[in-house]
């Protein structure tokens, strides 16, 4: 339990810190002393259960996490038929976060630190156990796959609405050269215009949500893209788009990182409210950097393929 938590040390104080405050807001009258520790135990129990469920390759893992992101955003047959009124189904079934409509359970999680990047390198960027990246469900929403490849592309992200706790998420297009591209919603059996995904506010069936960290590096990455493409809109400010703060991400290597991707310095909005300072050993941190931001570029070359659709 001890090793779990200092090696999870961030994780655990992010948990505590969105916990209390989301039971704060939905308390009323005098805070409550009890509070802390009733959020404590139930953080530090999650946090090593969660460390003792190892997630390999075999496809049998692969359900298991499936089923434990499932859990996490509370997608139950219970929950699904309140939603969407689907009581008496027997087919298996998932959500999109973005369209918001139920959606076929052959649909797998997307990562939103993808689990191609050198792992000792995600690792050091955020200061915290590789492994405990890959196996949290926070580290992933649940999408309909050609929102999943736009997600994965870079033509869209996923950025807070405010500052409120459980916080609201919103999808943004990055890339408006993808505007007249179009998805289809199988459910309502209508087509969607990638810019109508613009502002939409996401869907989610409890109070859980996707870690912020996670999001924002996603956001770092899909603005990088769209500035390396020179299909960047002026207006993306990372204060308008980011509103939160936190310790998310280390300030050298994500400096170099952005550099190596796009050529420029990362501007310093990016940097100031979403960053740790780790001197520790500057020519680690640009290697760091450096190798990161090498698995980008080779993610950027090498568009999604249709045989990893299936892969649960």
């Amino acid at each position: 339990m001890l090793q779990v938590m200092v090696r999870q040390r961030s994780l655990i104080e992010e948990d505590l810190e969105d916990a209390v405050e989301s039971m704060r807001q939905r308390t009323l009258g005098p805070p409550d002393d009890n509070i802390f520790e009733t959020v404590y135990e139930d953080t530090i129990v999650s946090r090593v259960i969660g460390a003792a469920a190892k997630f390999g390759k075999s496809r049998s893992d692969k359900r298991s996490f499936k089923k434990a992101v499932h859990q996490w955003y509370n997608v139950t047959k219970e929950t699904l038929a309140l939603v969407f009124g689907m009581e008496n189904t027997a087919e298996p079934y998932s959500i999109c976060h973005v369209i918001g409509v139920a959606v076929d359970a052959s649909n797998k999680p997307a990562y939103l630190v993808p689990k191609s990047l050198s792992p000792n390198e995600v690792s050091h960027i955020f200061g915290i156990a590789e492994d405990a990246i890959i196996s949290d469900p926070q580290n992933t929403l649940l999408l309909k796959y050609d929102i999943k490849t736009l997600f994965d592309q870079g033509v869209i992200a996923i950025v807070p609405m405010g500052t409120t706790r459980p916080t609201a998420w919103r999808c943004v297009v990055l890339d408006n050269s993808m505007n007249k591209n179009w998805v289809w919603d199988t459910s309502r059996m209508v087509v969607i215009r990638v810019k109508e995904l613009d502002n939409r506010e996401l869907l989610f069936l409890s109070d859980e949500r996707p870690r912020p960290r996670y999001l924002y590096f996603r956001f770092i990455v899909s603005y990088l893209r769209a500035k390396r493409l020179n299909r960047i809109d002026p207006s993306i400010k990372a204060k308008r788009y980011w509103p939160l703060r936190g310790k998310y991400l280390n300030r050298s290597t994500l400096k170099t990182f952005g550099k190596c991707v796009t050529g420029y310095d990362l501007p310093d909005e990016f940097i100031t409210d979403c960053t740790f300072e780790d001197s520790r050993s500057e020519a680690r941190n640009r290697e760091a950097g450096m190798i990161l931001a090498a698995d980008i570029l080779d993610q950027f070359n090498h568009p999604i393929r249709e045989r990893d659709r299936y892969s649960y």
